[in-house]
């Protein structure tokens, strides 16, 4: 089925400007042994690693005698929106060289897509014995620090693991993109569709992908519905997920994986070591030059060959090159793979053309791994060419691990256009210093773990099109529009205007903004995205460090079934006017709030300023609905504004759409405990005000006695609210993944203990 999306802002500047018609004749290939690549030590690849597995290629006439090329030209500035109803199928293309660095494109069928792999129930192993407040342990591991006050995002957890609780009755159910594969392999997991679960962000969902020995294991464990995963070495897992509800059942279901090594052709290059009259098939016998080695793999793309091929790159050397090399619109069968062999540096691939260094649409199975690509953009200065890594469109199965990229107009790109994107991947990465973009991708089952990604000039740091599942975990994300534009936002996840994001969780990240820090909301006031069912749990977000006199909106969401929990909001002593937390609504048919819990987080606001304006919640949306907030935290000593309070509510929002109670604000400057603010003038009510509308049931306005504010909002052990939270069904752990009680109050706050 043809897709049509809304490209007005893809790239933001990227036009499609030239449809191109290739007339060829078409084959289909069937691959009959199995694609592999493989995983060594030190993250790097070397020869004759893995065993060989026998392929075999067939070529059968196609009855397709056509395929429409297509190609980017993105140094244009945007005139207008890119074709929105294209309803041709682009089909499997081999690269065939053409002159000026160029390469034209042949057309092959394509081949189906791949679909989720539900796991048979039968794994899953209920038991007979029950528990009356059953619980699952916290992840285990011990935890080196504390996110915020470590730059790189979370860390081991520090809870010892517990003796695990008799399971008796769940039975969970694990979907996976993939079981099997070659090395790196993928592997997304949700496990959404597990009977007897009334409500998924009240479950524990905690996963074990079993490898805690592999390059990537600090990533091994994770508490979610979804979750995602990179296995690096060949060899068998076993994945096991274990389920719990507030109702005490429990239970435990089991996924083999199977990561198959490398076969198939290897291309080698060093500029310190190579020849470009080699044939690149060995180290001895390696090309000197980037250009070279693309030159060989498009070559052995056209050939009847191996399936797979991976381009390796001397550690330590450097290659440049300003020649753009299109890739096939869809290599599924043929994986490729551009990585690092021996040992020192990563490698540096210094990009000096005009636009993008690849173009690649409807590829699938491209690997990028431990590669330091630059470009030629002076962020300092704001000059030079702002050229692009990628761009991309319709894509699927793409790793980028460990690599570098910086100086760049985009970090790291792409896009739909007729198709799905499905099963992209950012592990461990860092982008930094770029024009536009540091990443601008999404799509099904999309994985963003572990990045740094700091600093842009111009645009968002993170954008992310669309969600459908994905995990947003780990990173450290700083600086969007630094210096030149501070209405970026460091994440923005917005949706297609045909399919709404949902499933999501952004959780252990580090973010620091300026005006707008974290958006998850329609991508403008004129959309009628829609976005559903996310978390956003143990994170820090962090104040600006770019200007001292603005705004600051640190989280901000238009969305439905939303939890926020167990973040912290380190809104500083620099801006004088901050909200943790701000519900909002455009007002323009878009889907109003509804269904938002918002529970055990802790912020505090210290500014240096005479007149400061504070809110821990302030809710814009007059037609919001079921909006819940308990045992938060606020701490402003300084705040004194007429509109300070803990809540602050637009005209028109009914009071009784909105559950507040066991939050904790200090604030002894202030004259209001809740504030409706708008329409020419201001409604204030204080704490016994607020109380007698039925509000604010066990909310406290003492000193919370946190540890050193604005910088370590950890309780002390003379801290009033630790123990007499109210219990919330959701609530399994804390900042820290530390356990909590269960069936008893709880402490307020994202921290359990000091």
């Amino acid at each position: 089925m043809t897709r049509s999306f809304d490209l007005t802002e893809r790239f933001e500047r990227m036009r499609l400007t030239v449809f191109q018609a290739l007339v060829l004749i078409a084959t289909s290939f069937t691959i009959s042994a199995e694609q592999r690549f493989p995983s060594q030590a030190h993250h790097t690849w070397g020869p004759g690693q893995g065993s060989g597995g026998a392929v075999s290629c067939r070529a059968v006439a196609s009855e397709s005698p056509a395929v429409v090329g297509r190609s980017f030209l993105s140094t244009l500035p945007h005139p207008g929106p890119m074709h929105p109803r294209s309803t041709h199928r682009l089909l499997l293309p081999v690269l065939a060289l053409a002159g000026a660095g160029t390469l034209a494109l042949a057309a092959f069928p394509t081949l189906p897509d791949a679909e989720s792999v539900p796991v048979a129930a039968a794994t899953a192993t209920p038991a007979t014995n029950s528990a009356a407040r059953a619980v699952l342990p916290p992840i285990a591991a011990p935890r080196a620090a504390a996110p915020e006050l470590a730059v790189g995002g979370p860390q081991p957890l520090r809870t010892a693991l517990p003796a695990p609780a008799p399971d008796d009755g769940l039975k969970p159910v694990i979907q996976a993109n993939r079981l099997t594969g070659v090395a790196p392999l993928y592997v997304f997991v949700d496990g959404m569709a597990t009977p007897g679960v009334p409500r998924l962000h009240d479950a524990r969902f905690e996963w074990d992908f079993g490898d805690p020995q592999g390059p990537l294991a600090r990533w091994n464990k994770h508490s979610g519905f979804v979750g995602a995963y990179v296995y690096e070495n060949p060899g068998e897992y076993t994945i096991s997920l274990k389920v719990a509800d507030p109702s005490g059942k429990t239970g435990t279901s089991t996924a083999k994986v199977r990561v198959n090594p490398f076969s198939g052709v290897t291309l080698y290059c060093s500029s310190s070591q190579g020849d470009d009259v080699n044939n690149g098939r060995s180290e001895g016998a390696a090309v000197r030059t980037y250009d070279r080695v693309i030159q060989l793999l498009a070559l052995q793309l056209s050939s009847a060959g191996p399936a797979a091929v991976r381009v390796l790159f001397r550690r330590g050397d450097s290659f440049a090159s300003d020649r753009k090399y299109s890739f096939p619109f869809a290599t599924q069968g043929r994986p490729i793979l551009f990585g690092a062999f021996g040992s020192g540096p990563k490698p540096v691939i210094q990009w000096n053309g005009p636009a993008e260094m690849f173009y690649a649409g409807e590829a699938k199975g491209l690997r990028f791994v431990d590669l330091d690509i630059r470009g030629t953009y002076d962020f300092q200065n704001q000059s030079g060419t702002a050229n692009s890594f990628f761009s991309a469109v319709d894509c699927s199965d793409w790793l980028y691990l460990r690599c570098n990229y910086s100086k760049l107009w985009v970090g790291i790109g792409a896009s739909p256009f007729v198709k799905t994107v499905e099963d992209i991947a950012l592990f461990e990465c860092t982008v930094t210093e770029c024009q536009d973009h540091l990443v601008y991708t999404g799509g099904h089952r999309f994985a963003l773990v572990g990045n740094d990604l700091q600093r842009t000039r111009n645009s968002h740091a993170a954008r992310l099109w669309q969600i459908v599942k994905g995990v947003v975990r780990g990173n450290t994300i700083w600086d969007a529009g630094y210096g030149n534009n501070p209405n970026r936002q460091i994440l923005k996840i917005h949706s297609l205007t045909n399919e709404p994001t949902r499933d999501f969780q952004v959780c252990e990240n580090s973010f620091r903004g300026q005006a707008w820090s974290v958006c998850i909301a329609p991508k403008d006031r004129y959309s009628t995205d829609v976005l559903v069912n996310g978390i956003v749990e143990r994170n820090t977000f962090l104040e600006d460090v770019a200007s001292q006199d603005q705004t600051q909106i640190m989280l901000m969401f238009c969305a439905r079934q939303m939890t926020v929990r167990n973040n912290v909001f380190r809104m500083g002593t620099r801006s004088p006017w901050t909200t943790a937390v701000w519900v909002w609504e455009y007002g323009n048919g878009v889907p109003t709030p509804d269904d938002i819990s918002i529970y055990n987080n802790t912020a505090a606001h210290m500014p240096n300023a005479s007149f400061t304006d504070t809110q821990f919640l302030l809710i814009e949306a007059q037609n919001g609905t079921n909006i819940r907030c308990w045992n938060n935290v606020l701490y402003a000593p300084n705040s004194s504004s007429s509109t300070t309070a803990f809540v602050g509510v637009t005209p028109g929002f009914r009071l009784d759409q909105l559950t507040e109670s066991n939050n904790l604000f200090y604030g002894p400057r202030a004259r209001s405990y809740a504030a409706e603010k708008g329409n020419g003038g201001t409604r204030t009510w204080t704490f016994a005000q607020w109380t007698a509308l039925g509000k604010g049931a066990g909310s406290i306005t003492s000193d919370p006695l946190l540890a050193a504010p604005p910088h370590n909002l950890r309780p002390t052990t003379q801290s009033p609210f630790l123990g007499n939270g109210v219990q919330v069904p959701g609530l399994w752990d804390d900042f820290d993944g530390l356990l909590r009680p269960r069936g008893g109050a709880s402490a307020r706050g994202a921290y359990l203990k000091p």
